[in-house]
């Protein structure tokens, strides 16, 4: 039996606390028991199946394990013998079901010790190569130790105004030029279709557009959604106007970011962070590893003059104020505006939806000056209208939550008054919503609008009320 270890019976299961080190130790004892007389095979076995984990030995191992310990027996010999061991296996497997609870061994603590070295050192390497990339060695520390001042205050010290990405309806652009932006929200919130609207606005504004796709999103798919959302063909074939990357390795991205200084995208959408990252072999959740994509991809964007955006996801399922997952550093990092994500109306294939864009940050602070007051501001909503083929969209100006909530009513209401027929009751209401829009509303929206249009609906009612809610 297996010595130095722990046994406790509960509720009929021996739980047996060991080590891989203790088994192999006992099972070469059964094996010097059968050295010289192979007549002990059969007890053996027994032992091995009542005392070694079948994780260490399995039944056909264990058997061969004991045979080949044995002096050499005839062929006859081997297969009386073998046939009483597979029974006596068998008896020694009886009894109480047995749960092995593993213990560290030395040979194990040195694989899990090497096993550390081993990922230290390429962590190691990663990190030098990385600092010689973005030159944070002595050869990169050039330049003036102050900053000129002098030269600054000649060139004027007027705010930083928005001037990249997406145009608001009231003319206000959502980005800067040569600052890193982020959209966070969780998955199915339209982040990408954001990017492709607000790189569409930016090429309609005679800008430059560069894509780095590493979500898997496809480049045949991208480019069927930028056509859809109405950018013209022949800016899309410009390479001078506007590239598409299906990035493939952290040497084809950087690669791609280097190029950038010598045709000046003025826009940059990166889908996604945590991909993008994987790519580098950096961990999302990392602080340091985070500050090192950063340095290496959208600050590099950002210095040759790129409004940069970069998708990410936040770490709560819905939350217009949260967080980006992993690292804490994403929010410190970015030098222009993170908007968080969340849904107004679910997005739908063919029909539309829209998504709500919150400002969490905005370092130059020039849109939140210009978007309703707050600690996290509605800056814009972003809606989408995709029936009939094509895709239009608008980035609404964000409004006070009671001026929206008002407004939305007043909008709401009309549209109820202008159905026809007149909906007798909610169901109706619903059904004509879904006839003429694709989608019906909340249950409390139809409901309050419905009976607001009925008190003002000024054509008497030729038939009853139905009372179906």
């Amino acid at each position: 039996m297996l010595a130095g270890v722990n046994r406790k019976l509960i509720d009929g299961v021996e739980h047996i606390a060991t080590s891989r080190e203790r088994a192999l130790e006992s099972a070469a004892k059964l094996a010097e028991m059968v050295r010289h007389d192979p007549d002990e095979i059969p007890a053996a076995a027994r032992d091995m199946a009542a005392s070694v984990p079948s994780e260490v030995y399995t039944r056909a191992q264990a058997l061969d394990f004991l045979f080949d310990s044995a002096p050499r027996l005839t062929k006859d010999e081997r297969k009386a013998l073998r046939k009483k061991a597979d029974k006596a296996y068998t008896k020694g497997r009886r009894g109480p079901q047995r749960s092995y609870l593993w213990q560290p061994d030395a040979a194990f603590r040195r694989a899990e010790l090497d096993s550390e070295k081993e990922k230290q050192r390429i962590r190691r390497d990663a990190r030098r190569e990385l600092d010689e990339e973005e030159g944070d060695g002595g050869a990169a520390d050039e330049g003036p130790d102050y900053a000129d001042i002098a030269s600054i205050l000649a060139g004027g010290t007027e705010r930083r105004e928005t001037d990249a990405g997406g145009v608001r309806n009231d003319g206000v652009r959502l980005g800067y030029r040569g600052k890193t932006h982020a959209l966070i929200g969780p998955p199915e919130r339209g982040k990408t279709l954001i990017l492709v609207a607000m790189a569409c606005d930016e090429l309609n504004a005679g800008g430059r557009v560069l894509h780095i796709d590493t979500d898997d999103n496809g480049a045949s798919d991208l480019t069927a959604l930028y056509v859809a959302f109405g950018a013209d063909p022949d800016t899309l074939a410009d390479p001078q106007r506007f590239r598409l990357v299906i990035a493939r390795s952290a040497e084809h991205v950087e690669r791609i970011v280097a190029e950038a200084a010598s045709w000046g995208p003025t826009f940059a959408s990166l889908d996604a962070v945590a991909p993008s990252m994987a790519l580098h072999g950096l961990n999302p959740d990392v602080n340091a590893e985070y500050r090192r994509w950063h340095g290496i991809v959208p600050k590099r964007l950002a210095e040759a003059g790129a409004a940069v955006f970069q998708n990410d996801h936040v770490n709560k399922v819905e939350t217009p104020g949260g967080y980006a997952t992993g690292a804490g550093q994403k929010l410190g990092a970015l030098s222009g505006i993170q908007y968080g994500v969340s849904l107004v109306e679910p997005f739908v294939p063919g029909v539309g939806g829209a998504a709500a864009l919150t400002i969490l940050k905005d370092r130059p602070g020039a849109l939140r000056a210009v978007s309703p007051s707050g600690k996290s501001p509605r800056a814009a909503v972003f809606s989408l209208d995709s029936r009939g083929g094509s895709s239009t969209w608008e980035f609404w100006k964000g409004r006070d939550d009671d001026d929206r909530a008002d407004e939305q009513f007043e909008a709401d209401v009309v549209h109820v008054l202008s159905l026809k027929p007149f909906p007798a009751s909610r169901s109706k209401l619903q059904a004509a919503l879904v006839a003429s829009q694709g989608k019906g509303w909340g249950s409390d929206r139809a409901r309050l609008a419905l009976e607001e249009a009925r008190k003002r609906h000024e054509a008497p009612n030729l038939f009853p009320i139905e009372n179906k809610e």
